[in-house]
């Protein structure tokens, strides 16, 4: 069976002891083990492009699907939510989408500890959000993150 990243936003709001046992969870996550310390935990497949992150009651908050790959980490390959694709432009995003209810990040911004913020929409939907983060040229999603909105 196919899965996608829509089936994955079943996963914002519960917790990681009833993921565990989820088909969905098992097919992007299998042997992968809670990671991080003090209120910073996180599940990770590395292999597949996609990052859970967890509250330190052990609860999704947020799920990460990364467009490129990196030195540890390939793409996420499978569908995105929302008819989304990562080789959607911001004007192609807000076509689909409509106006986001937030923008920020690109030139001139930076944040005291990470440095340059790239350019970033933010949508909101029934029970969550949708971070759009798009390369410095506007001309693709770099990175989506789906977050629990309480």
């Amino acid at each position: 069976m196919e899965f996608s990243a829509e089936d994955c936003l079943i996963f914002l709001g519960r917790a990681y002891s009833e993921l565990r046992h989820n088909e969905v969870y098992r097919n992007y996550f299998i042997g992968m083990e809670v990671s991080g310390y003090e209120d910073s935990f996180s599940v990770s497949s590395h292999g597949k492009g996609i990052e859970l992150k967890l509250t330190d009651e052990l609860v999704c908050k947020a799920i990460f699907f990364f467009s490129e790959e990196s030195e540890d980490r390939k793409a996420f390959s499978d569908l995105l939510p929302l008819s989304l694709d990562f080789s959607m432009s911001i004007t192609d995003v807000r076509k689909l989408l409509g106006q986001p209810h937030r923008s920020g990040g690109g030139e001139g911004e930076a944040h005291i500890f990470y440095g340059s913020i790239p350019p970033w929409d933010k949508y909101l939907f029934d029970g969550f959000s949708l971070h759009v983060q798009y390369n410095s040229e506007l001309s693709r999603i770099k990175m989506l993150t789906a977050e629990m909105v309480a």
